[in-house]
């Protein structure tokens, strides 16, 4: 046995180390709790396998993943940056990410969509899946998503009202992209999902208020007898409808709050004229033709008619009607 096997303490097997490429050493090291080991320092096998890989690299191959780990800091720098942003606005992210093993696929439409409202800057972009129908959909269009908390919070007390609890949200924003995919992956079976979308300006506004004491006034909002706070749904852009299609799972294209308004509005509309239907039927149960169905022959050729003969009750015996 070779001395430096002897004074080998690392496995990758045993331990578990990931193979990353240095950027710095312009080789494939193994990586493990934030930083590099030295190759050194693994057993023989574990070195030869290491080598035979760092051995099959060109130098035009390294100068490309030098540019990827160059790029993947800089995101994982501007996601931690972002983190801490959040945090101090008072809205923390602690959502997890949730997912399943069932097949799914998104609309190549939602997907385009997606890609371009989440590349937006200083804006906090968020997920509620949802499995209610869509009388309770446009409702919460119209007037908000009810922030009913989890089991072990007081939602009546303003103080204890938070997004992360009824909204999933990320440092990064294309995290959603995935998460719209796996809509309707949560064990409640959830239909779909919300997609919320929060400006930081108004996020720093409601952390100043709340400094003065100014509780949820912009983005949340409670209208008096509502028993929970809402989102205030302005910030509501739409709904992913998650159908199931041949076996597979299907995000379907957003459809957005101003359609939903419409939708409303257009059936309380209908709703309205059916009632106005039944009010005026049960006011007027006949049709006046159903007394008189042929005026002209109701009279006699000298002109005139008796009228106590369609009315033999009427006080006035002598009335007539003169042409």
């Amino acid at each position: 046995m070779a001395l430096s096997d002897i004074f080998a303490k690392y496995s990758r097997k045993k331990e578990s180390y990931a193979i990353r490429f240095n950027k710095d050493d312009r080789c494939y090291e193994y990586f493990a709790h934030g930083e590099f080991y030295p190759t050194s320092k693994f057993i023989k096998e574990d070195r030869v396998y290491l080598q035979n890989i760092n051995d099959k690299l060109t130098e035009e191959k390294k100068d490309r993943l030098v540019a990827l780990v160059i790029a993947e800091e800089e995101k994982e720098r501007k996601i931690n940056e972002r983190e801490n942003e959040l945090e101090s606005y008072g809205f923390p992210c602690t959502s997890a990410h949730i997912y399943d093993n069932n097949k799914r696929i998104m609309d190549n439409g939602l997907s385009d969509y997606l890609d371009n409202v989440l590349s937006e800057e200083h804006v906090l972009y968020g997920i509620h899946r949802t499995s209610a129908p869509d009388s309770v959909i446009m409702d919460i269009m119209d007037k908000g998503l009810e922030m009913t908390g989890t089991w072990y919070t007081n939602v009546h007390n303003p103080e204890k009202v938070s997004l992360n609890e009824n909204v999933g949200y990320y440092p990064d924003n294309t995290d959603i992209k995935m998460e719209m995919l796996y809509c309707g992956a949560w064990d409640r079976g959830a239909g779909g999902a919300l997609l919320i979308r929060i400006p930081d300006e108004d996020l720093i506004k409601e952390k100043e208020e709340k400094a003065k004491g100014e509780i949820y006034s912009h983005i949340f909002t409670r209208t008096e007898g509502e028993a929970y706070y809402r989102l205030n749904p302005k910030y509501i852009v739409g709904y992913v409808p998650c159908v199931l299609e041949n076996g597979v799972y299907v995000s379907k294209p957003i459809i957005l709050r101003e359609e939903y308004l419409k939708r409303k509005a257009e059936n309380e509309r209908l709703q309205q004229i059916e009632e106005m239907k039944k009010r005026n039927y049960m006011e007027t149960p006949y049709e006046m033709t159903e007394i008189l169905p042929d005026l002209e022959n109701l009279f006699e050729p000298d002109g005139k008619y008796e009228m106590t003969e369609i009315f033999p009750d009427d006080e006035d015996k002598d009335m007539k009607i003169i042409r």
